[in-house]
């Protein structure tokens, strides 16, 4: 699985303490640069309901409470979203 990650109101230092805490997890990412849906919170990890990786996701939401956020967790299926296979979008 990837992790997409869409950040796009993130000061210089929260974007450097991000990168930092990407390359210290386990899962590849790549950085995306449309814009966040207005109806997404904050801080948002879109899950695909088809395949859930708990202990990545409970990382993954470590980094954003690092950075202040309270992350809230959404699930998709493939149907109406591109995340399968328990790619994740990650979003700030």
């Amino acid at each position: 699985p990837t992790v997409y990650v869409f950040s796009e109101n993130l000061q210089d230092e929260q974007r450097n303490q991000l990168d930092a805490a990407l390359k210290a997890q386990t899962l590849p990412y790549e950085y995306v640069t449309l814009e966040i849906p207005s109806d997404f919170g904050e801080a948002t990890l879109l899950l695909s309901s088809d395949k859930i990786y708990s202990k990545e996701t409970e990382q993954l939401a470590s980094i954003m409470q690092a950075l202040g956020y309270e992350p809230h967790v959404s699930y998709t299926s493939r149907s109406n979203h591109f995340y399968g296979d328990g790619n994740i979008g990650f979003y700030l």
